[in-house]
Formats: C-alpha cells, sequence, structure tokens
C-alpha cells in the first residue's frame, strides 16, 4: 500500500557520544517534504516513493537512498546491505 510522509522539513543526524553531543547534524542530507510525493533539499528536487514502512528517494539528488518509517515523524537510513543504519531524520517544522 503507498503511503506518504507528513510534509515538512526533516532534519537528519548521526547519534553523537558521552564526551559531546547527543546528536550530530548532517545537513547535507536533509530535506524537506512536500505535495504529490515530492521533496527538496539544497542539491536540488526530485520524487519519493513509500510502501508500507519502506521510504525510497526515486528521482533527483537523493535517488536510491533508503529509509524505513520509526515513527510518525521520523525515517532511519537503511544501509546497502538491508540492515538499519545510525542516521535518523525528525520532521522539524510542516514548513521550512
Amino acid at each position: 500500500m503507498l503511503k506518504t510522509m507528513p510534509h515538512g522539513r526533516y532534519e537528519c543526524a548521526l547519534p553523537g557520544d558521552a564526551t559531546g553531543a547527543a546528536w550530530l547534524p548532517v545537513p547535507e542530507v536533509s530535506f524537506k517534504l512536500s505535495s504529490a510525493s515530492r521533496y527538496s533539499s539544497d542539491q536540488g528536487i526530485g520524487t519519493y516513493i513509500m510502501k508500507g514502512k519502506d521510504f525510497t528517494f526515486t528521482r533527483g539528488p537523493l535517488r536510491g537512498t533508503r529509509y524505513r518509517r520509526t515513527g510518525d515523524n521520523e525515517l532511519q537510513i537503511v544501509e546497502a546491505d538491508g540492515s538499519l543504519g545510525r542516521m535518523i531524520c525528525v520532521r522539524q517544522s510542516r514548513g521550512g
């Protein structure tokens, strides 16, 4: 079943450690989701598809990047081997 994620700005980050920041932002992969399964990033615009909890950028600069929906407003990166990676992207706002 095809679905969409809530619209807005998604900020991506990696977990930090006990000696520093809790999260380390990765702004070059952050993006904004809008209507009609479209996104924009600092690199350009494109489209995505979401089947169940599987989210994949299908066109544009982030094409081929895969995520798993882990919360109402959260995506976790899927590595090439299919395992969940450490980076998460969380919706910050409807606009932005």
